[in-house]
């Protein structure tokens, strides 16, 4: 049995290592996995151990007694970092890491190098590397426009990312887990790492700071983004908190999401101060609820994805963006196509599908005018063909054709489908204006 159960596991986790081969999320063969062995254990009635680590010794125990353990344990690690990720979540929404700019002041591709390599590592010490390269990725991205420039400068900054979390219990998701779970000590861990992580660092910094792509200077693109004026105020603050947590535990031996959530109920209080609303951490009634969109702590808590709604009629991205939970204002603009969407803008700039943005956040939606009066052309008969056979056909016209597929399982169904259903209906010599929808069914 103990072959089978190890077995399992190993197969587990290759199933997780192809992730990207198989095309499965790596979260369904854990959780499967970890379904089969505990029943698997139940079943048999296998023996379970815990760890003694004063006698260094396995002591038996009841099966219940060890999912609890395991599950605390996983909810510690959960609540830990869903306490960070919200206070990260609330300096952005004051644009505080906006302030990092200020600290760019050199022309020069070496010294802007090192300076960005200077900030991952210290930023992923403290918000944890993969948030710290987000964060300063996205403000190379407009500094920098010269695309293979941007790549050799995003590389080195993942690699100071790395190399900055290492040393710090809060820097990286391993050794927090590692800390939450006091497999490591804060002391310890900054001793024996402090050192070979700023190696990792200066050593690949110093060897590409000799390359001809870091030589003379860049042309600095300014930037230009809504200021908050409380946005360095909060920086420090959020940062400042987040590196509380670890002298929090030492002082009072509590665990480590203890700190985290105290560090986010200051932070959101001090958010709800500046902000001038009522205070709003979830809502229990309805005059919380009128004002939660305008809470700092909601909004951070509230971002959705933008709906892919480029090339729709205006009426169904309404019904989109209303489902989303956005609110819309209509532009419009010069085009063949009458009430087709042509671009969405989001404080001013073009905004993609699935660009993330707060729930409630106002878009501004282009779409086009049409000819002004447009002809008036006869229905086309769509009922009984494919969708490709319909839009050769309506290409010519420029309408604007809007599909919904049923019981279609796959995209080869959907390419073979036949319309069955169309809205306005053909009938013999009814016209409507050239440009406009027609919704078919397949």
């Amino acid at each position: 049995m103990e072959i089978l159960i190890i077995s399992i596991f190993v197969l587990g986790y290759i199933l997780i290592t192809l992730e990207h081969t198989i095309k499965i999320d790596k979260l369904i063969p854990a959780l499967g996995m970890m379904g089969v062995l505990w029943a698997i254990i139940a079943l048999n009635h296998l023996e379970v151990f815990d760890i003694n680590l004063e006698l260094l010794k396995l002591e038996p125990t009841h099966i219940e007694e060890v999912l609890l353990h395991h599950l605390g344990k996983t909810a510690e690690i959960l609540i830990f970092l869903l306490g960070a990720m919200t206070i990260v979540e609330i300096i952005d929404y004051f644009n505080g890491f906006s302030g990092i700019k200020q600290v760019i002041k050199t022309r020069s591709k070496v010294k802007i190098l090192w300076i960005f390599g200077l900030l991952a590592f210290v930023l992923s010490a403290i918000i944890d590397n993969l948030t710290a390269t987000i964060v300063l990725i996205t403000l190379l991205q407009k500094l920098v426009k010269v695309r293979s420039l941007k790549l050799w400068y995003a590389g080195l900054i993942i690699i100071a990312a790395n190399a900055g979390g290492a040393w710090s219990p809060i820097g990286d998701i391993t050794t927090t887990m590692l800390w939450i779970g006091n497999k490591v000590s804060e002391v310890n861990l900054v001793k024996y790492l402090i050192i070979p992580s700023i190696v990792c660092m200066v050593v690949p910094f110093f060897i590409a700071s000799r390359f001809s792509i870091f030589k003379g200077e860049l042309e600095v693109t300014k930037i230009s983004e809504e200021s908050n004026p409380h946005g360095n105020k909060m920086l420090f603050l959020g940062l400042g908190s987040i590196l509380f947590v670890p002298f929090f535990k030492v002082i009072t031996h509590l665990p480590p999401y203890v700190g985290m959530m105290l560090s986010l109920a200051f932070v959101a209080t001090i958010a709800e101060i500046l902000s001038n609303k009522k205070i709003n951490i979830s809502n229990v009634d309805s005059e919380s609820d009128a004002v939660a969109h305008h809470s700092p702590v909601h909004v951070s808590l509230s971002k959705i994805e933008l709906p892919s709604i480029v090339d729709n009629s205006k009426s169904l991205a309404s019904i989109k963006l209303t489902i989303s939970g956005l609110n819309p204002s209509w532009t419009y603009k010069a085009s063949p196509y009458k009430d087709v969407v042509m671009d969405v803008k989001y404080k001013g700039k073009s905004v993609k599908a699935g660009f993330i943005l707060p729930k409630g956040s106002k878009v501004e939606v282009i779409v086009g005018k049409g000819k002004g009066q447009s002809a008036q052309v006869q229905i086309p008969n769509l009922v009984g063909k494919t969708i490709n056979e319909a839009n050769i056909e309506l290409g010519s016209k420029s309408f604007q054709l809007t599909e919904i597929y049923n019981n279609c399982m796959t995209k080869a169904d959907s390419l073979v489908a036949k319309i069955v259903q169309q809205s306005p209906d053909y009938m013999d010599e009814k016209t409507i204006a050239e440009g406009s929808e027609i919704i078919v069914i397949a």
